[in-house]
């Protein structure tokens, strides 16, 4: 029997002498070997919860990572639609620029026009393209006829004002253009 073997059995004696037997192993090793037997379970417990925990991490992480996809759309993957808010002020700040412009407020007019130029470079990260000016002749692809104004210094059927900017997406138009043409 080996030196290992006999450390690690239990095995009773039967002599009742008192010295002691030389192929017994000593009373402490019982001892440690239940001691070690219950940090080897321990340990594997532990094991078995960091890699519970590490699933559940990685998890995590993914999640995380798909929430952050969905909330952040790749720069040209903008969804008009929800930009729609951002056009409609964008539209207002051109028909308010246009009144202060005329009144002679040209500081304050400069103002929102910064403050357009900083709306206008969001949406053009986002893969937008903005045509706040209709050219003449009209290009009936991106813009519509919505109403007629009075102005002398432009041409019978000249687009006068922008009601509403055209959007496109590359060559995609993504929002017709509103414009009210000159009659006289």
């Amino acid at each position: 029997m080996s030196w290992l073997t006999r450390l690690f059995s239990r095995k009773v004696s039967s002599q009742s002498s008192g010295a002691a037997d030389p192929d017994l192993p000593p009373v402490w090793a019982a001892e440690l070997l239940d001691a070690v037997q219950k940090a080897s379970r321990s340990q594997a417990r532990a094991i078995a919860r960091i890699e519970d925990l590490e699933s559940k991490l990685e998890g995590g992480f993914a999640d995380l990572r798909a929430a952050i996809s969905v909330a952040r759309p790749a720069p040209g993957t903008a969804d008009p639609g929800r930009l729609e808010a951002v056009l409609d002020a964008l539209d207002i700040l051109d028909q308010a620029r246009r009144t202060l412009s005329a009144a002679g407020h040209m500081q304050v007019e400069q103002g929102l026009a910064g403050v357009a130029e900083r709306m206008d470079a969001f949406l053009a990260a986002e893969g937008l393209a903005r045509r706040p000016a209709a050219s003449e002749p009209l290009d009936g692809k991106l813009f519509r006829v919505v109403g007629t104004i009075e102005r002398p210094d432009l041409p019978n059927g000249a687009p006068a004002q922008v009601v509403r900017a055209a959007v496109s997406m590359g060559e995609r138009v993504i929002r017709e253009g509103e414009v009210l043409v000159n009659r006289r």
